[in-house]
């Protein structure tokens, strides 16, 4: 769950394999029922919106810089990768966002070296 200003945000699923964007009301009644369980005060909040989000995962998140040759140019260009979060990009968003700046800086700061 994560409070925001005039609303509460929850749930959040992981099941291996399901590419439905279809909202599930079993799904949405379970995580209602747990949040309900812990804060009773939500049981006569009404539901405002719901959707399904793919959220790609990998083992380990990619953030890294790589240097890709493009087209016929003889000088690589810096890329910078950040995803395979899954469903904990809300958690990793600050520090890998923090991280991807920091890789940006120093990718920007060695082509005007080069330049």
């Amino acid at each position: 769950m994560f409070p925001h200003q005039d609303y509460v945000l929850m749930g959040g699923i992981r099941e291996k394999d399901n590419w439905s964007v279809v909202p599930d009301p079993s799904i949405r009644q379970t995580i209602l029922k747990r949040a309900q369980n812990l804060f009773p005060h939500l049981k006569h909040a009404p539901v405002v919106g719901e959707w399904v989000g793919l959220r790609p995962g990998r083992r380990s998140v990619r953030l890294q810089m790589e240097l890709l040759r493009c087209g016929r140019s003889e000088k690589p260009l810096p890329v910078i990768h950040n995803y395979g979060h899954s469903g904990d990009g809300i958690t990793l968003s600050w520090g890998c966002a923090l991280e991807a700046a920091r890789l940006v800086k120093e990718a920007v700061s060695s082509l005007k070296l080069r330049l």
